[in-house]
């Protein structure tokens, strides 16, 4: 499908509305999931009343007593906030890229997480519609495919309760970055600000964007050696540390996580139990644990992925990009553990010395990291269509 034949400047501009549409797009959705009522900053009523899950009362808590404390060294100190024990808002999940500031700005500020949550879903439509731009140019079809991953279960699931995990945006950007050219401008800047913020956010969410990062940046040096990319491989981890150091991430020295790795795994079926999202697919057995159904892609995106494998050509999207694709068989392969799980039944492969499993734990609830590749697979989808009907410009 090619665009119609228009001059240049309309074209232009319905490129731009249609991105602009897909960030609306993507903020309609949360609203109409979760309510207008949370967007307002005084309302603190869905965060106490139990709707999103007990998580909330802890964030809230963690903001207040942040923003009433002095200001220490590093700043994300919550010295008042934890029995006889300081803590930081990076433990509390306070999104310290916006409790630093607010603390500054407006302390007395009831609740920012509804408007987060809005702009997270702005946020994804926005990036879900540039990294759609890697398959096809058309502005129907990446407005299309923008909703696809604006609207995805995986990402409603985690707003409805681990707020800050709602800005899985930071995961399409990396994408959408390491798609790149190796040669395009502003790499080196653009993952600084991704890396330092994604570090200010979440934790789970700082490793996938860092291996991201790894991969992208291993690409453009392989194919473009220069002294910059050396400057790169030393600023981007040293922002990220001085951002996890100003969040308070190193404030107590043990206790960064609990034994469990193997236990919230990803079952190989995942991506299709629909687990209460949906009647078109049974839900599969349960695994019994936390996360456990929350990795469904919807009914949309499987048929995206059916129509991409019926149509395939090998995408140029991954034309030289071996390094990101080991980076996110990787990560898929961490999230799967070595307790590998098939339609909720789980079989032990080996087990891990105990050293490694506790390194491991520290990111224990690890079917997260399937979440880079679940998707950047509607993106080769919609690449392997647009190859084939012809939509790609």
């Amino acid at each position: 499908m090619s665009v119609p034949a228009l001059s240049q400047p309309l074209r232009v501009s319905w490129t731009l509305v249609s991105g602009l549409a897909a960030s609306v797009l993507g903020g309609l959705i949360v609203v109409s999931v979760f309510g207008a009522a949370m967007l307002n900053p005084w309302n603190i009523t869905w965060m106490l009343a139990g709707s999103f899950g007990p998580d909330p009362v802890q964030y809230w808590l963690g903001w207040r007593f942040f923003a009433q404390a002095p200001w220490s060294l590093p700043p994300g100190l919550n010295p008042r906030f934890g029995l006889e024990l300081s803590s930081s808002i990076f433990y509390a999940d306070c999104i310290p890229l916006l409790a630093m500031p607010l603390k500054l700005l407006w302390p007395g500020l009831p609740q920012y997480w509804g408007p987060w949550l809005l702009g997270c879903g702005m946020a994804q439509g926005a990036l879900g519609w540039v990294l759609m731009g890697h398959a096809t140019r058309h502005p129907l079809a990446r407005l299309m495919g923008a909703g696809l991953l604006a609207l995805q279960p995986m990402l409603l699931d985690r707003m409805g309760g681990h707020l800050a995990l709602a800005g899985q945006w930071t995961v399409l950007a990396a994408l959408a970055l390491a798609l790149r050219p190796a040669g395009a401008r502003r790499q080196f800047l653009l993952w600084a600000i991704l890396a330092t913020a994604t570090a200010l956010i979440h934790s789970y969410l700082m490793v996938m964007v860092a291996a991201i990062w790894a991969a992208g940046w291993l690409r453009r040096t392989l194919a473009r050696p220069a002294w910059p990319r050396a400057a790169e491989a030393a600023l981007v981890p040293a922002l990220m540390l001085a951002a996890l150091w100003s969040a308070g991430f190193f404030a107590l020295g043990g206790g960064h996580g609990a034994p469990g790795y193997g236990r919230m795994m990803l079952d190989l079926f995942a991506p299709f139990d629909a687990a209460g999202w949906g009647s078109f697919l049974p839900d599969l057995p349960d695994l019994r644990h936390p996360e456990a159904g929350n990795n469904y892609l919807g009914l949309g995106v499987i048929l995206l992925l059916l129509a991409g494998v019926l149509a395939w050509r090998r995408p140029g999207v991954l034309r030289g990009q071996w390094p990101l694709v080991a980076a996110l068989l990787c990560m898929l392969a961490f999230a799967i553990t070595q307790r590998v799980a098939v339609l909720g039944h789980v079989v032990v492969l080996f087990d891990l010395p105990s050293w490694a499993e506790r390194i491991a734990s520290t990111l224990r609830a690890s079917q997260r990291f399937a979440w880079p590749l679940l998707y950047l697979l509607p993106v080769l989808a919609a690449a392997a269509l647009a190859a084939r009907i012809g939509g790609r410009h």
